[in-house]
């Protein structure tokens, strides 16, 4: 008997930065503009194209609300028990935390400080141009797109730029990466299992702008609705500015939008791998050069953990076509396994 499915959605455009950048980058940021949109409910028609959006750390709740709990180094972290759910908890010393660093109020973007983000990576090509975001999660390894890999995946072709905002400088740590490891089930066509892992040659020594991010365990939650920031250096409106040229890494507010509302505006694409976050209205949303970065949330323990990896969505910042991340406790068993955390 022949198995039928769902007709297979057209291969998704890869949100690849044009090669327009040396080495290192002289030219001044730019200011972020992000495109807008009317509003108006259109589940994506299957002739139009997607675009590509080219440390592990599980502390339970033991205790009560607002007990002290230890937490590495002979510190305490209190931890808040929300509704009976279990918090994310940290095994890797000082993952997702940052300096208090003021937030600005978001409207579709705004540059980053030093050291606020000290997780996100740049990958640079031939070392030449940006092509796609990573995050650290351990002082060898890296989360990133695996659809970033699909033309490159020789690890000799890229390297890794940690502890800067800024593209244009030098004082970022430039380390090589030492191999690729994309997920088995990833699927080219539909960017189910979107992630890779890439081991860094040489471990990184963690600094006040050099720190990983938190890994929640693969039961914990990210609610629905849930404040959460996207970074990234890529284009700053549809069709806009070549990626490459944005030099100063941006930050941007979206909300956790639930997978029955995901799934109203991605009828066929999205899988329980995928998790949306933007706005209906759109407004707010990654782009062409920010895939692989991260989609974190802060947790009430005060520390930043990893809840998607930016893959890839319709257009950039369209109403009701919110941005897809590939969704970080569905392929923490993986993750685990390969770095035996």
């Amino acid at each position: 008997m022949r198995h039928c499915r769902p007709p297979t959605p057209p291969r998704p455009t890869k949100l690849s930065p044009p090669s327009s950048a040396t080495w290192p980058h002289t030219a001044p940021a730019p200011s972020l503009s992000l495109s807008l949109g009317d509003p108006g409910f259109h589940p994506i028609p299957l002739s139009q194209s997607l675009l590509w959006r080219g440390s592990y750390c599980p502390v339970g709740c033991p205790r009560l609300s607002q007990e002290p709990a230890p937490c590495g180094a002979g510190r305490e972290l209190r931890l808040s028990c929300l509704l009976n759910q279990q918090l994310p908890s940290p095994s890797v010393s000082d993952c997702g935390m940052t300096p208090a660093v003021a937030f600005s109020k978001i409207v579709g973007g705004s540059g980053a400080a030093r050291g606020e983000w000290p997780w996100q990576v740049s990958l640079w090509l031939r070392r030449k141009e940006h092509k796609c975001g990573a995050v650290l999660i351990a002082d060898k390894w890296l989360l990133s797109a695996a659809h970033c890999f699909d033309v490159y995946s020789d690890p000799k072709m890229w390297v890794a730029v940690l502890g800067t905002p800024f593209l244009s400088g030098t004082d970022g740590r430039v380390e090589k990466i030492f191999r690729i490891y994309k997920h088995p089930f990833y699927n080219v066509y539909t960017l189910d299992y979107d992630v890779a892992l890439l081991e860094l040659a040489t471990a990184v020594r963690f600094t006040s702008t050099i720190k990983p991010i938190c890994l929640p365990d693969n039961s914990h939650v990210f609610r629905e609705g849930a404040r959460c920031f996207i970074t990234g250096w890529g284009a700053t409106k549809e069709g806009g500015m070549a990626p490459g040229t944005q030099m100063h890494l941006q930050k941007a507010a979206v909300n956790i939008i639930g997978d029955q509302a995901c799934k109203k505006f991605y009828p066929i694409q999205i899988s329980s791998r995928m998790v949306c976050a933007g706005f209906l209205q759109g407004t707010i949303d990654s782009c062409s050069g920010d895939a692989g970065g991260p989609l974190a949330c802060k947790e009430p323990s005060g520390r930043w953990f990893l809840a998607g990896i930016t893959s890839w969505g319709y257009g950039c910042a369209r109403p009701y076509f919110p941005g897809v991340y590939t969704k970080v406790t569905a392929v923490r068993g993986w993750i685990g396994q390969n770095l035996k955390l």
